[in-house]
C-alpha cells in the first residue's frame, strides 16, 4: 500500500515537470545592450571569454538581453531583465551530473537519457535544470526535472520557479 502511494506521489510530481518546453521566441542577435546591462556585465564577468549578446522577448512582451559567453573553461549565460541580472546559468556536461540527480533520473525514467543539464543561479534561488530524452529525431520526446543544489527533486508546487524555467530556456539561435 505503502509503495502504491508513493509512486503515485511521484508520478503526479513529475507530470508538472514532464511538459516544459522552451518558450517560442524569436531571439536576435543585438550588437550591444542598454548602457546599464553592460556596465553590470563588465563590472562582475569582465573576463568573460567571447561574449554574444541577444535579445528577445517574452510571451509577455518583456524585452531581455540575455550573453552567451565562457569564462574558466564553463559556458555560461547571464539573463537580464529591465536591465538587472535576473539568471545565471552554467552548463555541466552530463559526465559531471551528480550522482543523487543521476540516480533518481535513472530510477524514475529509465526509458530516457539525460541530454543537457544547466545550473541555474536566479533572484528565485539555485537550482539544477535536467532535460531528458527518449527516442531519436521527430519522434523525440523531452522531459524537464529541476534538483534543488544538494540533489534533492523540487515539489510541483513551486510555480515561481516552473515559471522561472519556462521565462529563461531560451536559447541562442541555430547558426
Amino acid at each position: 500500500m505503502k509503495k502504491t502511494i508513493v509512486c503515485g506521489m511521484l508520478l503526479s510530481l513529475f507530470a508538472g515537470f514532464s511538459h516544459l518546453d522552451a518558450q517560442e521566441v524569436s531571439v536576435s542577435k543585438t550588437p550591444m545592450p542598454s548602457e546599464a546591462v553592460m556596465q553590470n556585465f563588465e563590472q562582475n564577468y569582465g573576463d568573460a571569454e567571447n561574449p554574444v549578446w541577444y535579445t528577445y522577448h517574452d510571451i509577455n512582451g518583456n524585452e531581455f538581453y540575455f550573453v552567451a559567453f565562457t569564462r574558466d573553461g564553463d559556458q555560461k549565460r547571464i539573463y537580464y531583465k529591465n536591465n538587472r541580472q535576473v539568471n545565471l546559468q552554467t552548463v555541466i556536461p552530463v559526465e559531471y551530473c551528480p550522482r543523487k540527480i543521476k540516480n533518481v533520473t535513472a530510477s524514475l525514467h529509465p526509458d530516457f537519457q539525460i541530454a543537457d543539464m544547466v545550473y541555474m543561479q536566479s533572484i528565485y534561488g539555485s537550482f539544477y535544470r535536467v532535460t531528458l530524452t527518449k527516442g531519436k529525431k521527430k519522434k523525440m520526446e523531452r522531459m524537464t526535472m529541476v534538483f534543488s543544489p544538494s540533489g534533492e527533486l523540487q515539489s510541483g508546487n513551486n510555480d515561481a520557479v516552473l515559471d522561472m524555467i519556462k521565462e529563461f530556456d531560451v536559447t541562442p539561435p541555430a547558426k
